[in-house]
């Protein structure tokens, strides 16, 4: 007589809440439960926490805002030297006024950007990962980065002394905090990716595409590596434009 073969069940759906609190201790599982990639609500709610903490923790990182938009400013100068004082004056108040909101949407277009790397990168070891998928698995691999390590930024703020933030990179876990990124620019971005929180969502990125894309762990650690490595060329890229 045949034994039916046995079928896996499906995991069970959980609320987003606890999908936020599961991926800093079991992200396999987390990945397992949205098969679906249904991405566009955990996506939201990450922004809002994201706006909300850079808001709370404001007043701790504000010698760090105010390095990047004095950097800002030093371009505006260096790019156009008929710029006057007062015209500084102004763009530096509204500078300020659009840092959060700013930060904001580049972190959006960064997920989706993460996410859609994962997808085009892990087809060249035969993925099975759809588009929605990815940035599925991209939302949620920056949960640990964009919520504990904006805590984590604004302790290293307070903890710090304030001389010592005189540079974007400087409330980072990272080698970068100690570059000086007015002298050496390229190297402090290169070193950017060098960072605790985004070798983390690296990794969850590696853990996603392995559960979604049916690929080899080892397949998924390459094509997360290479993620990793092509948004490092791109702020290196930013970062030569800015200089040049």
């Amino acid at each position: 007589m045949t034994t039916p073969a046995t079928v896996t069940p499906a995991p069970k759906p959980a609320p987003v809440w606890e999908d936020f609190v599961d991926i800093f201790y079991a992200p396999r599982q987390v990945f397992e439960r949205r098969r679906d990639g249904k991405f566009g609500l955990p996506f939201f709610i990450l922004l809002v926490l994201a706006a909300l903490l850079l808001f709370l923790t404001k007043p701790l990182m504000q010698p760090v805002y105010d390095a990047i938009i004095e950097m800002g400013m030093a371009q505006m100068r260096a790019s156009n030297p008929q710029v006057t004082e007062e015209m500084v004056t102004r763009a530096r108040g509204m500078s300020d006024t659009f840092l959060l909101p700013g930060i904001v949407f580049n972190l959006a277009i960064a997920i989706l950007l993460s996410g859609l790397a994962l997808w085009l990168v892990g087809k060249l070891f035969d993925s099975r990962q759809t588009a929605s998928q990815a940035l599925m698995v991209s939302t949620f691999a920056n949960v640990p980065r964009l919520i504990l390590g904006t805590i984590t930024s604004a302790l290293l703020a307070l903890l710090l002394p304030a001389e010592s933030l005189d540079s974007p990179y400087a409330a980072m876990l990272s080698p970068a905090r100690l570059v000086d990124p007015k002298t050496a620019p390229v190297l402090a971005a290169a070193l950017m990716r060098v960072e605790v929180f985004t070798i983390w969502a690296t990794v969850l990125l590696g853990i996603g595409l392995y559960v979604t894309g049916k690929v080899t762990a080892r397949q998924a650690a390459i094509a997360a590596a290479i993620v990793w490595l092509l948004g490092g060329l791109a702020g290196v890229a930013g970062a030569l434009r800015s200089a040049g």
